[in-house]
């Protein structure tokens, strides 16, 4: 069976709808690995060589985080600085996460219309997501496209499960079959406005 490591990345966790959704349901399973990152270091301070040594335990790295000022909430980048070091996650050499598959599940308070070259936001959610995308390759991970819900301030609480089992269904089928079964392409997640 494949291993899940799940790091969910919200500051306010408890008040949040998408992501703590996604999360009581994803802590209950058994399997999967979650830790909350805000919760773990309050004060930033970051155990790295126990963060490594989670990640050398898994198959896949998911981060479940919602979009902050057309990025993610600032601990993870700080995770990415400590925990995804030269000569661990990347280098001349192999490293411990070549192979390793990577998944974003994100939410965005803003419509799928807006996150477009055309939107008014002027950008795309691609191009939001481009660090991270580059961020599995630094590292040789395998990096697949990201399960995106727009308009995560107005949705229904019924859409919002509905968002949520289907990540966990994908979830449940990688962890027995080994492979997630995603759009090649963000850009075609139906609008959720």
């Amino acid at each position: 069976m494949k291993k899940i490591l799940v790091l969910a990345i919200h500051p306010a966790l408890d008040t949040s709808t998408v992501t703590r959704s996604i999360w009581e349901q994803l802590v209950a399973l058994p399997g999967i690995e979650c830790h909350d990152l805000y919760e773990l270091y309050p004060d930033f301070y970051i155990d790295f060589q126990a963060e490594q040594e989670k990640l050398k335990n898994a198959d896949l790295l998911v981060f479940l985080h919602p979009i902050y000022w057309y990025s993610a909430p600032s601990l993870l980048k700080e995770w990415q600085m400590r925990v995804l070091s030269s000569g661990f996650a990347y280098g001349k050499q192999e490293t411990d996460l070549e192979g390793m598959d990577f998944w974003q599940i994100v939410s965005a308070g803003g419509s799928f219309s807006k996150y477009n070259t055309d939107g008014s936001l002027g950008c795309s959610m691609n191009e939001v997501l481009k660090p991270f995308e580059a961020m599995a390759r630094k590292c040789k991970m395998q990096w697949h496209p990201p399960k995106v819900m727009y308009g995560a301030h107005s949705t229904s609480s019924d859409k919002i499960d509905e968002y949520a089992r289907d990540v966990l269904h994908m979830l449940l089928n990688y962890q027995s079959q080994g492979g997630l079964a995603l759009d090649d392409n963000i850009e075609n997640i139906q609008n959720n406005d």
